[in-house]
Protein backbone atom coordinates (compact mmCIF):
# COMPACT_ATOMS: atom_id res chain seq x y z
CA UNK A 1 0.00 0.00 0.00
CA UNK A 2 1.29 3.19 -0.76
CA UNK A 3 1.46 5.88 1.53
CA UNK A 4 0.06 9.68 0.50
CA UNK A 5 2.72 12.02 1.46
CA UNK A 6 1.51 15.65 1.38
CA UNK A 7 3.62 17.79 -1.23
CA UNK A 8 3.80 21.19 -2.51
CA UNK A 9 4.87 20.24 -5.82
CA UNK A 10 1.81 17.83 -6.87
CA UNK A 11 0.35 17.71 -10.58
CA UNK A 12 -2.94 17.98 -10.59
CA UNK A 13 -3.74 14.70 -12.86
CA UNK A 14 -1.95 13.19 -10.06
CA UNK A 15 -3.91 14.91 -7.45
CA UNK A 16 -7.00 12.33 -5.43
CA UNK A 17 -9.10 15.73 -4.89
CA UNK A 18 -9.11 16.07 -8.88
CA UNK A 19 -10.05 12.58 -9.41
CA UNK A 20 -12.65 12.61 -6.95
CA UNK A 21 -13.83 15.42 -8.81
CA UNK A 22 -14.38 13.93 -12.05
CA UNK A 23 -15.87 10.89 -10.35
CA UNK A 24 -18.64 13.71 -8.70
CA UNK A 25 -18.86 14.90 -12.17
CA UNK A 26 -19.31 12.01 -13.84
CA UNK A 27 -21.78 10.95 -10.84
CA UNK A 28 -23.46 13.55 -11.13
CA UNK A 29 -24.57 12.78 -15.04
CA UNK A 30 -25.18 9.16 -13.99
CA UNK A 31 -26.71 9.87 -10.88
CA UNK A 32 -27.26 5.42 -10.50
CA UNK A 33 -23.78 3.16 -11.93
CA UNK A 34 -22.23 -0.04 -11.99
CA UNK A 35 -19.07 0.29 -10.33
CA UNK A 36 -17.30 -0.98 -13.05
CA UNK A 37 -18.80 0.75 -15.70
CA UNK A 38 -17.95 3.78 -13.21
CA UNK A 39 -14.42 2.96 -13.33
CA UNK A 40 -13.89 2.34 -17.02
CA UNK A 41 -15.56 6.26 -17.31
CA UNK A 42 -12.98 7.67 -15.06
CA UNK A 43 -10.03 5.86 -16.33
CA UNK A 44 -11.65 7.63 -20.07
CA UNK A 45 -11.00 11.34 -18.42
CA UNK A 46 -8.20 10.51 -16.01
CA UNK A 47 -4.95 8.10 -17.85
CA UNK A 48 -3.01 8.45 -14.43
CA UNK A 49 -5.79 6.24 -12.31
CA UNK A 50 -4.60 3.58 -10.68
CA UNK A 51 -7.90 1.03 -8.58
CA UNK A 52 -6.42 1.97 -5.19
CA UNK A 53 -7.38 5.87 -6.13
CA UNK A 54 -10.92 4.94 -7.59
CA UNK A 55 -11.31 3.18 -3.94
CA UNK A 56 -9.75 6.26 -2.07
CA UNK A 57 -11.89 8.33 -4.01
CA UNK A 58 -15.50 6.67 -3.51
CA UNK A 59 -14.09 6.28 0.18
CA UNK A 60 -13.96 10.16 0.29
CA UNK A 61 -17.29 10.43 -0.91
CA UNK A 62 -18.74 7.86 1.51
CA UNK A 63 -17.23 9.36 4.49
CA UNK A 64 -18.84 12.95 2.98
CA UNK A 65 -22.07 11.28 3.03
CA UNK A 66 -22.59 11.96 -1.26
CA UNK A 67 -22.80 8.17 -2.18
CA UNK A 68 -24.83 5.35 -1.35
CA UNK A 69 -23.89 1.51 -2.13
CA UNK A 70 -26.62 -1.17 -3.32
CA UNK A 71 -24.90 -4.51 -3.12
CA UNK A 72 -27.73 -6.56 -4.99
CA UNK A 73 -26.79 -4.99 -8.20
CA UNK A 74 -23.24 -3.52 -7.45
CA UNK A 75 -24.35 0.19 -7.89
CA UNK A 76 -23.56 3.83 -6.44
CA UNK A 77 -26.00 6.32 -6.27
CA UNK A 78 -24.99 9.92 -6.15
CA UNK A 79 -26.46 11.71 -3.40
CA UNK A 80 -27.04 15.68 -3.75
Amino acid sequence: MQILIPTKHLQLHSCLLFKTAIMIKLLSKYQRIQLDLLYRKIKDEVAFLSYSDFILSLDILFLLGKLKYYENTDRVEYIK
